[in-house]
C-alpha cells in the first residue's frame, strides 16, 4: 500500500512540532503541504529529511506556499500559475505524478474572485494535459471549495462567501467531471465530514466545521484506492492548523 496525505498547515515554522509528531504517527509515503508561509530558503530541509522525506518547495513569504514531502526520490518538479502566488507544485515520485494545489480564497469576491476563477481555469487545463499523458497521478489540497451544502455545518453562513459562489462550483465540478474521482467521497460516514474549522466560537469542539480539502485521481489511481479517511488528530494539538490531514492508501 501506498499512503498519501495532504495537510494545509497553516504556517509551517508555527506547526512544525504538530508536522513532525503527525509523520512519525502515521508514517505517509507521501505529503502534500499548503499554506506554508514560508520561502524556498527558509524551508526546514533538515527536519523533513530527519522525519524521512524529501522536499519540493514553492514558498512565499508570509503568504500561501505549497510543497510535496515523499520517502522515495522526487523528480520533474513544476511550479506554476505564475510567480505573483506560491499555490501549485506538482512532482513525479513513486511512479505517479503528485500535485499540491492551494487555490485562493477569494474572498472579499468583489476584489479577488476574479483571479481565483483565473487560477480553477488555469488548473483545468492542468488537469486536461495530465490526462492526456495517460499516468496516474493526482492532485491534493485546499481547494477552499465548499463542493455542495452537505459540506458545511451552517450552509446559510456561507451562501454569498466565495467558497459556495455558483461559478466556484461549478469550476470544481467541470475538474471532476474530466474524470477525477474525488477519493474522500468514495468513503462517506461521519468522520469524514468536515476538514477545516474556525478558531472561534469552539468550532471544532463543537463540529462545526466544513469540507474544503480534497485528493482527487486520474482514472489509473482510482482504480487503485483502498481508503480515503480524515485524521483529526492534529486539529485537537496545542496551537493547531485550522484544517487538519486527509489520508488516502492505495494499491
Amino acid at each position: 500500500m501506498i499512503k498519501i496525505a495532504t495537510f494545509n498547515v497553516n504556517s509551517l515554522n508555527i506547526r512544525m512540532h504538530i508536522l513532525r509528531e503527525w509523520l512519525a504517527t502515521e508514517n505517509p509515503d507521501v505529503v502534500l503541504l499548503q499554506e506554508l508561509k514560508t520561502t524556498d530558503d527558509n524551508f526546514p530541509y533538515l527536519e523533513t529529511a530527519a522525519c524521512g522525506y524529501n522536499a519540493a518547495v514553492y514558498g512565499q513569504k508570509a503568504y500561501n506556499g505549497v510543497a510535496v514531502l515523499a520517502k522515495k526520490s522526487i523528480s520533474a518538479v513544476r511550479r506554476g500559475m505564475d510567480d505573483e502566488q506560491a499555490r501549485f507544485i506538482a512532482v513525479d515520485t513513486d511512479g505517479m505524478t503528485c500535485v499540491s494545489v492551494y487555490v485562493p480564497n477569494g474572498n472579499p469576491k468583489e476584489s479577488k474572485l476574479e483571479y481565483k476563477l483565473k487560477f480553477m481555469d488555469w488548473l483545468y487545463d492542468q488537469t486536461k494535459t495530465l490526462l492526456k499523458e495517460r499516468k496516474p497521478f493526482l492532485i491534493g489540497g485546499d481547494f477552499n471549495v465548499i463542493v455542495t451544502d452537505d459540506d458545511v455545518y451552517n450552509p446559510k453562513s456561507m451562501k454569498d462567501d466565495a467558497l459556495t459562489d455558483p461559478q466556484v462550483r461549478a469550476k470544481f465540478r467541470a475538474l471532476t467531471n474530466l474524470g477525477m474521482t474525488n477519493a474522500l467521497k468514495m468513503f462517506p460516514n461521519e468522520n469524514n465530514r468536515y476538514s477545516f474549522w474556525h478558531y472561534m466560537g469552539g468550532a471544532f469542539e463543537r463540529d462545526h466545521g466544513m469540507l474544503i480539502d480534497h485528493i482527487l485521481l486520474s482514472p489509473q489511481l482510482a482504480d487503485r484506492l483502498k481508503d480515503a479517511r480524515i485524521d483529526k488528530t492534529p486539529r485537537g494539538k496545542e496551537r493547531p492548523s485550522d484544517h487538519t490531514p486527509l489520508i488516502i492508501e492505495i494499491e
